[in-house]
């Protein structure tokens, strides 16, 4: 009726009777300069043929008051919306319409139907001194607090999108000091990064704010260092699949309560409370679910200060990599991992994870007495290097049920387990095995090592292999081929109660480095040597392998003639 009149300023229709109009589509379609309108004598319920109310007010640009009467129905005859407001726009305009009269205010779509009331643009001047990020406000003020609330009049708001780790505050990160949320603050679906690097950030209050729909927490306070204080109590993470390094870096929290926390769609928990170095307090209930989490990689990595950590109703039966996941947890006198389930922890899954295995699980848990592995499933791990690296506590270690067929890597797997009396490992198949570099280094207490089963065909690093087995008086390494390993050096550094060596079956032929192999090996007496070659040797020739000769009774007879001593 009225489409296309881009001049008109405006418009009387206040005694317009439409209660029989079944079509009001696109009426005030174009009226770009109608500044107000009074559609309160409207009546819309026959609405319903051809376009309806489609179109209504379309392009009614400069629209900034609306009155609506007790019959305007923006459903018109049907039953779903036909037509909305026009969404103000311009320089100080939110985008929202507010009831004159409640001072509410609501996006266009979201208008009452059936109401009488006057509507007006809602202007920025509301609040002045905050910023708008979608349907909310915030502002740090003068003290570093963070408060974050629906746009003024309405009673919920949702936060608007950002990406990465530029959350709408992020150039004022180093002064927030607390936050608060608001009841009615609704989340999208990522919150990632949200408080980012706010490494002055003391406690935070995040109780009013909606995460139902929320779909990824990644980094959400990854770097807050200063925080001590959490309250995350109402959090509904039930649609959540991402918690990537959720709480990483965060060194002054002491207690962490997460009773509520539905994880069960949670798909990685990689690094998700690693360094958080004063954390005594950790709180799980049984709706903290794992069952579909695939990476747990330095899971609790550096949390130094943990006493007890209660993981035995972990399911983990789809977890695919471990890679330091208790790493550095120092004060863990106990561990229950019985009930683990490790069958689908493999070598490498390509780019979405990067490396993985059990590398460096129980890595420097140095005051671990016990561990039960015995549910523990590793044919398909490629990497166990660190595995119980500096677990100087340990005093029995039962690996008999361990599969190694696919195992590559094995250095520094029992290094500095100084306790350790003796190790079974006659069930180990290290057939593909090519780095045993410092795999026994500092197991200081074992007094006999069977290696007998060992493979060492495809080995081509055995550096410091047993460096530090002080107690080490027997050794059989007559089944070792070393026929691809090019790095020797400190070799058996350190064992000083071995008194014979029968290395006769050793190839060098590829060894470029044989320093400091037998140095401090003090009790030697016999050490035959009779296959070294020493033709590709760069470092260090064989006569720095500081053995003290006064112990060597054989050592001169043991050399072959193209060893130059």
């Amino acid at each position: 009726m009225f489409s296309g009149c881009t001049k008109l300023a405006s418009l009387d229709v206040s005694n317009f009777d439409t209660s029989a109009a079944t079509s009001l589509g696109w009426m005030f379609y174009g009226c770009e300069s109608l500044r107000s309108l009074d559609l309160s004598g409207f009546d819309t319920s026959a609405a319903d043929y051809q376009d309806g109310l489609s179109g209504f007010l379309d392009g009614c640009k400069s629209l900034r008051t609306v009155t609506l009467g007790p019959k305007f129905a923006f459903e018109g005859a049907r039953t779903d919306r036909q037509c909305s407001l026009p969404a103000p726009s311009g320089d100080g305009l939110t985008g929202r319409w507010v009831n004159a009269s409640t001072g509410v205010a609501y996006a266009p779509d979201s208008i009452p139907t059936n109401t009488k009331a006057t509507y007006t643009a809602q202007t920025t001047e509301s609040f002045e001194g905050w910023s708008q990020n979608g349907g909310c406000i915030w502002r740090v003020d003068d003290k570093g607090c963070l408060t974050v609330k629906p746009l003024p009049g309405a009673e919920t708001g949702q936060l608007g999108k950002w990406l990465g780790d530029d959350a709408p505050w992020r150039s004022q990160t180093s002064a927030i000091k607390s936050v608060v949320i608001e009841k009615g603050v609704i989340a999208g679906q990522r919150l990632d990064c949200m408080f980012y690097g706010c490494s002055n950030l003391v406690s935070a209050d995040l109780s009013g704010l909606s995460t139902s729909s929320t779909t990824s927490m990644e980094s959400m306070f990854r770097g807050c260092t200063s925080l001590e204080s959490l309250d995350i109590s109402r959090f509904d993470t039930s649609k959540v699949t991402n918690m990537f390094a959720m709480f990483n870096n965060c060194p002054s929290l002491e207690s962490l309560d997460l009773s509520s926390f539905d994880t069960s769609n949670v798909t990685t928990m990689w690094v998700m409370f690693g360094g958080c170095s004063s954390l005594k307090t950790l709180t799980f209930s049984s709706r903290f679910d794992t069952s579909n989490v695939e990476n747990m990689d330095m899971m609790f990595a550096g949390c130094t200060a943990l006493t007890a950590l209660d993981v035995s109703g972990f399911n983990t039966s789809k977890a695919k990599t471990m890679r330091y996941m208790f790493s550095n947890c120092k004060s863990l006198t106990s561990l229950d991992v019985s009930s683990f389930d490790t069958s689908e922890v493999i070598g490498n899954s390509g780019p979405q994870y990067g490396p993985t295995g059990m590398d460096g699980m129980f890595n420097r848990c140095s005051s671990l007495i016990s561990l039960d592995l015995s549910s523990f499933d590793t044919s398909k791990v490629t990497n166990l290097s660190k595995m119980f690296s500096g677990c100087s506590s340990l005093v029995f270690l039962d690996l008999s049920g361990f599969c190694t067929s696919n195992v590559m890597d094995m250095s520094d797997m029992f290094q500095g387990c100084g306790k350790l009396e003796s190790l079974d490992l006659s069930s180990f198949d290290t057939s593909k095995v090519t780095n045993l570099s410092k795999m026994f280094s500092g197991c200081s207490s074992v007094g006999s090592l069977n290696l007998g089963s060992f493979s060492t065909a495809v080995v081509s690093d055995m550096s410091n292999m047993l460096d530090g087995c002080a107690s080490l008086v027997f050794l059989d390494l007559s089944g070792f081929c070393t026929s691809n390993v090019m790095d020797m050096s400190d070799m058996f550094q350190g064992c000083g109660k071995l008194e014979s060596l029968d290395l006769s079956s050793f190839d060098t032929s590829k060894v470029t480095n044989l320093s400091k192999m037998f140095s401090g090996c003090s009790s030697v007496g016999s050490l035959n040597l009779g296959s070294f070659s020493t033709a590709v040797v760069s470092t260090c020739p064989i006569c720095s392998m500081a053995v003290r000769r006064s112990h060597l009774s054989t050592y001169l007879i043991s050399i072959p003639r193209r060893l130059q001593i």
